[in-house]
């Protein structure tokens, strides 16, 4: 009898304490469950989170913002002249002197050296200041040479050596700019129907020209154009050529409408034009390396939240 009690008794703690571990073990399994969730929520919130950064980093790569747009820049223009004598560099000096331009004259180096230093010459006792440009009918080696003498000519008599050279449209190959180029040449007038100007392969400035060869030649039509990219032109006037010699009445009221107030165009001297196209190039150049740098974060910041993404997610089952 005694025996049954203590065995019931015995039964009866068993009991207890099973029914205790049970509970506990259900307690702790709710705990645990609850600890799991709040920390799968957790991850599930900061991987829709990354999801959600990295598709609008895509989005953004994919439509890249516009750069700001600036004021249209208007387009500059060089009054220049190609004089065939001494009379011609009298004009010039006349029309430059009356209208305040900075004289620029072209010297066409396929003539000879004795009228050409003429030229230079009557340019130093005429057009004090004037910068100097040279071009040729032809780029071959007698041509070279002949820019190298007129450029030691030209320091010889008062003016600094030419570094820009007008190329006609036939010569204008890079075979011929690297020729020019090793002669100390460092920036180009090209012929372009578009008034392109910018920076060559190689480095250097060109720059769009055109030729006034008649009186009824426009220049202001040419001009007016360069409001259409803020491109830089030369006007040269050709004074005297196959066709004849243009009268000074028709020269003087072209170059007075030129230098007429433009929305188009600032008429400027011959550096100038061409220190604004190698200064617009770097400010290209820099908005095209920020763009790039912005664009490397991005797609850095992209792999960093994929690798968090899949750090996230090994960690799911931690509870």
């Amino acid at each position: 009898m005694r025996n049954e009690k203590l065995r019931g008794a015995l039964i009866i703690a068993l009991s207890v304490v099973l029914a205790a571990i049970l509970l506990f073990e259900i307690v702790q399994s709710r705990r645990d469950n609850s600890r799991r969730a709040a920390h799968i929520k957790q991850l599930q919130a900061q991987v829709r989170q990354n999801e959600e950064e990295i598709e609008r980093l895509k989005l953004e790569l994919d439509n890249p913002a516009e750069p700001e747009q600036e004021a249209p820049s208007k387009g500059l223009a060089v009054i220049a002249w190609q004089p065939s004598d001494a009379a011609d560099i009298a004009l010039i000096g006349e029309i430059c002197g009356a209208n305040g331009v900075q004289p620029v004259i072209v010297l066409d180096c396929s003539k000879d050296i004795a009228l050409l230093t003429e030229l230079i010459v009557h340019a130093a006792n005429n057009c004090e200041g004037a910068e100097i440009a040279l071009t040729a009918d032809t780029i071959d080696e007698a041509a070279l040479q002949k820019c190298a003498l007129v450029n030691e000519r030209l320091t010889v008599l008062g003016h600094a050596a030419s570094s820009v050279f007008i190329l006609n449209e036939r010569d204008d190959t890079p075979e011929n700019r690297a020729a020019l180029e090793d002669k100390g040449f460092s920036a180009f007038a090209c012929w372009s129907d578009t008034f392109e100007s910018g920076i060559s392969e190689s480095g250097f400035p060109y720059a769009a020209y055109t030729y006034i060869r008649s009186d009824s030649d426009d220049a202001r039509a040419s001009l007016d154009r360069l409001g259409e990219n803020g491109s830089t032109l030369l006007v040269i006037y050709e004074l005297s050529a196959e066709g004849g010699r243009l009268s000074e009445e028709a020269v003087k009221a072209s170059v007075s409408d030129a230098l007429a107030e433009s929305e188009a165009y600032v008429v400027t001297d011959l550096n100038t034009a061409f220190e604004h196209i190698v200064s617009l190039a770097d400010t290209q150049q820099q908005s095209a390396e920020t763009a790039e740098s912005l664009r490397a974060e991005k797609l850095q910041r992209i792999a960093e939240l994929e690798d968090e993404i899949t750090r996230l997610y090994a960690s799911w089952n931690k509870y």
